[in-house]
């Protein structure tokens, strides 16, 4: 197990349900962003159900279901890829859905082998507040700086680097929407969540959500 992960064994109870690759480092007081090897554990999104849910898996099951995604904050699952895995799901017509919530955007494997949610942060050096290139109107949320880092489209004052990420484009094609002003954001800062685990905030109420 890597030095500044802390897993946490615990059965994910998904109320009706169902977004953002997570490694399996934290990043802690270093900031530094790692690849994702083929045996990391990720959180990721289970989509050929009624109703979206969130798994831990291994990176290398991903490339083997093609209606298990990588949870993102974004929810950038291909629309084509979505209507094929939701066309494996039966009687859906009177099911309601809830946004799918999970405790932490990282994971780390335990010495079973299996997976577990895991600490974003270490202290509040491993935190950054950050916008998303990819949306017209958003304001800064609060992520590891792993995250930023491994990101495209997430840059801060610390890192402004935007690369591969699709530019949102309005005028010609759609109307550009009016963006509401955002209001002065808090410091992000590493702070305890659910089930003990150190996460990433403000905002944060408990559970990150799509």
């Amino acid at each position: 197990m890597r030095e500044g992960v802390r897993p946490l064994a615990l059965a994910f109870v998904c109320i009706c349900c169902g977004g953002r690759a997570a490694r399996n480092e934290s990043g802690g007081g270093s900031g530094g962003a790692s690849p994702v090897a083929a045996n990391d554990c990720i959180v990721a999104l289970r989509i050929d159900q009624c109703c979206d849910e969130p798994v831990l898996k291994r990176e290398l099951e991903l490339a083997n279901d093609s209606c298990v995604v990588a949870w993102t904050h974004r929810n950038s699952v291909p629309a084509d890829v979505r209507t094929t895995c939701k066309a494996r799901a039966m009687g859906c017509e009177t099911v309601r859905c809830t946004t799918p919530p999970v405790p932490s955007r990282v994971a780390a494997p335990l010495p079973d082998g299996s997976c577990s949610y895991a600490d974003e942060c270490e202290s509040d050096l491993g935190c950054d507040l950050a916008r998303d290139a990819s949306e017209f109107c958003g304001c800064s949320d609060a992520h590891s700086i792993w995250e930023i880092e491994a990101d495209g489209c997430l840059y801060s004052e610390i890192n402004h680097t935007v690369e591969d990420c699709p530019s949102p484009v309005c005028g010609a094609v759609a109307p550009c929407p009016t963006c509401p002003v955002c209001l002065s954001s808090t410091p992000a800062r590493c702070d305890i969540g659910v089930m003990g685990l150190r996460v990433c905030g403000p905002p944060f109420d408990g559970f990150w959500s799509l």
